[in-house]
Order: C-alpha cells, then structure tokens, then sequence
C-alpha cells in the first residue's frame, strides 16, 4: 500500500502548456497523477503527497476551462463514486468484523456507537436485540457487502475498457487532425492546451464550411 509523504514534490508539469497529451492521455486512463511527474515512466514507485494532489486538481480544472469534455466528466463521475464504494466497503467491514464479536453486558453503549454508525451506511441494527439476531444480520450484510466490492469491481472493469477504447481513439483522432490540420502529431511531445487548440481551430473550419 502506497503511504502518504510529505517530502518535497520533484519536478512536475504544472500547466497545460507543458504537460504532454501522452502524459494526460495516461492519466486519464489510469487515475494515477505520478504521470504528472517529470521523470515518471509508469515502472517507479509511485509517490502519494498532498501537493501532487494539488497539481492534479489545478491541472483537472484548467483543462475544463479549455475544453467541456464530457466523456473525461463521466469518468471522473465513475472515479469518485469507485473512492466512496472504497471507504464504504472497508469502514462497514470493519464495523460488522466487531459485530461478529459480540459484546459483553458492560459493552452495550459500545455496541449502540456501532450500530448508530452503520445505521449512517445504510445497515440498520435494532437497538434492542438478541445475540443471535444481531448474528443473523452481520452474517447477511457481509453477503451485502460483497456485492460493493463487485460494484467496485465492475466500474473498474468499465474504465479499463473505457481507457482502451479512448486510446485506439485518441490515435484516430491524432490522424484525423493531422490530415485537416496537415501538421504531424507525436503526442509525446504535443501538449495538451496545444492540442485542444488544433481541435478547436478543425471545429471553427467545420463551422465555415
């Protein structure tokens, strides 16, 4: 598991200008923001700081001002609904791991914090209940539970397909602009503000035409 840093980030892209449209074709696949790093390359080990955080949102929201791209907004949609079924998923995992312990007689107001903070996840426990009620219910809500985690497996699953679909048509975009814009496109080198502009002058020439 990748742990938190506080170390001084290294050098990174931190506008659009800069950054590649390889590099954020990456990212948009991945969700990883170590793509963001200059010398990253996808083998090293990934860095995880409060400031690379911040380069990636800045980085999200200036590429929104330049393009509405709604399929990039869907994907962020399945993103974060991935990260909440996440922290559902282990939270309330934890909590009926406890349930499954029981509790002693002097132990009551903890069960009672328990169950009013699965009560907020949607797993609901009487307040007064019998040991082998209580039972019966954990057993059934860790059979629910793993129904979040193939939630979680199959919007995985979709965004890899996405990011496969959207590579193969990234390259037919690259040529396509190519042969209206008569430019040649290496998308290691060509930023992503650069190309946005390209898209943007080939749908001004639709709009002549």
């Amino acid at each position: 598991m990748m742990k938190k840093t506080t170390i001084s980030l290294p050098n990174h892209y931190s506008n659009l200008d800069d950054l590649t449209l390889y590099r954020w074709d990456k990212y948009v696949q991945t969700k990883d923001n170590n793509w963001f790093l200059v010398d990253y390359d996808g083998r090293e080990k990934k860095l995880m700081s409060e400031e690379l955080k911040s380069v990636e949102l800045k980085l999200i929201d200036d590429y929104f001002k330049l393009v509405d791209d709604r399929s990039f907004s869907l994907k962020i949609q399945k993103w974060a609904e991935i990260d909440s079924l996440r922290t559902k998923y282990h939270v309330v995992g934890l909590l009926l791991n406890r349930m499954k312990q029981g509790f002693a007689d002097w132990q009551m107001e903890n069960r009672y914090a328990i169950i009013m903070e699965l009560k907020s996840w949607g797993f609901k426990y009487p307040e007064l209940n019998s040991v082998e009620e209580d039972n019966i219910l954990t057993a059934t809500y860790m059979t629910a539970l793993q129904g979040i985690s193939t939630q979680i497996g199959i919007l995985s699953n979709e965004l890899k397909e996405d990011g496969v679909k959207e590579k193969k048509s990234l390259h037919r975009q690259i040529v396509f602009v190519e042969s209206i814009i008569k430019v040649s496109i290496n998308e290691r080198e060509v930023s992503v503000s650069k190309w946005i502009a390209y898209l943007q002058e080939i749908e001004e020439r639709a709009k002549l035409n």
